[in-house]
């Protein structure tokens, strides 16, 4: 869909089953209602779906072709994770559906969105061409490119990059290549020049685009943090997020996925997971009354222990 007369869209190939949690995702697309979504999936459809989502069937052996085409490299994609190493030729691989947008990008779906708008549009407002929504790297969660022959091809700078698609398992080509050097407060020009996030910082270096490296987003929730979902918004300690991704939370043991058929208005995630808003409260309190009643034991101890 459009926005200020920009027309915007995320392209998300995705095989196997759905997650139980996929219906958040839908919902958070379905408040961002200006920017469209298209999904390329052997998934079975749901029936319910906002307006500005699409499904096109097709298998991952599809997609295979299809790469192998576009980009002219004779290519299998040896599984569903490893596409993630091909979103840098994204813009090259669906072209065909991409002719009416300015800009396309690409994303997971373990996400929570908040409103994008502010976080995309007003960046595009100020003239850059691509968006990043980590501030060390360029965010596979969401990332979004100006649809210009240029970007779309600046991945056939490196010579590496391209011979890596043929490696059946996932490279990180589209983030780091699983380097750590800029978490660790390193320069992105110091990371291997394969990776996508030294393509394209390289090339705002020289200024021939310009690249949005923010850091919009939070993917890890520690301790007693806790992010609040209301009404399309999420924020933490009272600042907008454009987005929360559970990569970094979902697969411990103690954090709850929900199984919420009807997604609810108002939500809380903390470190142990999803809660609707009562039950939050009825944890918080019992917490508060554990707590308390574990905080008087210690203190009888320690009397006792000073006094001997």
């Amino acid at each position: 869909m459009s926005t200020q007369n920009h027309k915007i869209v995320v392209i998300i190939p995705y095989f196997g089953y759905w997650p139980n949690y996929f219906n958040i995702f839908l919902k958070g697309c379905e408040h961002n209602d200006w920017l469209d979504i298209l999904f390329f999936t052997d998934c079975h459809l749901p029936q319910e779906k906002p307006k500005n989502v699409t499904f096109i069937k097709a298998t991952l052996h599809e997609i295979s072709l299809l790469a192998t085409k576009k980009l002219g490299i004779d290519i299998t994609i040896a599984s569903p994770y490893k596409l993630c190493d091909f979103r840098p030729c994204y813009g090259v691989i669906f072209e065909d559906y991409l002719k009416d947008y300015d800009y396309w990008g690409y994303g997971d779906i373990d996400l929570v969105y908040g409103d994008l708008k502010p976080f995309i549009v007003n960046r595009i407002a100020e003239g850059f061409d691509v968006l990043s929504n980590r501030s060390e790297i360029l965010s596979g969660s969401l990332a979004f490119f100006k649809n210009t022959n240029f970007i779309k091809n600046l991945y056939a700078q490196s010579s590496l990059l391209i011979d890596q698609f043929t490696a059946p398992d996932y490279k990180g080509l589209d983030e780091t290549a699983h380097n750590h050097t800029t978490w660790q407060g390193g320069d992105k020009l110091d990371l291997p020049p394969h990776c996508f996030t030294y393509l394209i910082a390289n090339e705002d270096k020289k200024g021939t685009i310009r690249a949005s490296f923010l850091s919009t987003c939070k993917e890890q929730i520690e301790g007693s943090e806790i992010i609040h979902y209301q009404n399309g918004l999420v924020s933490f300690e009272e600042t907008s997020l454009a987005y929360y991704h559970y990569v970094c939370n979902k697969n411990r043991y103690e954090y709850r996925l929900p199984k919420w058929h009807d997604i609810p208005t108002s939500f809380f995630i903390t470190a142990t997971g999803f809660y609707k808003t009562d039950k939050f409260y009825r944890f918080i309190n019992n917490y508060r009354k554990i707590s308390g009643f574990i905080s008087n034991i210690l203190i009888r101890i320690w009397k006792r222990l000073t006094k001997n």
